[in-house]
């Protein structure tokens, strides 16, 4: 089975610990390109909410349908 492994890079705890929200949503665009999966659309759009951005949420959410499509399929992992 092939897995994926998200390097650093690609995590934006370190930018969200120091209150860095553009260069956070720079690394989830990112995310979203390298890993185009629901499960990652889905965490982008949570991010948003967070930090009250209701608009950039939903935006999160039509782009995850209009890149994925709307029969796109979750995984569920244990």
């Amino acid at each position: 089975a092939f897995r994926v492994l998200l390097i650093p890079s690609l995590s934006p705890q370190f930018e969200l610990r120091y209150n860095e929200l553009e260069r956070a949503r720079t690394i989830f665009e990112r995310y979203v390109q390298i890993l185009p999966t629901v499960k990652a659309w889905v965490r982008y759009a949570k991010f948003e909410m967070g930090n009250g951005e209701v608009a950039l949420a939903r935006g999160c959410y039509e782009r995850g349908v209009e890149e994925l499509g709307e029969d796109a399929q979750t995984t569920r992992t244990k």
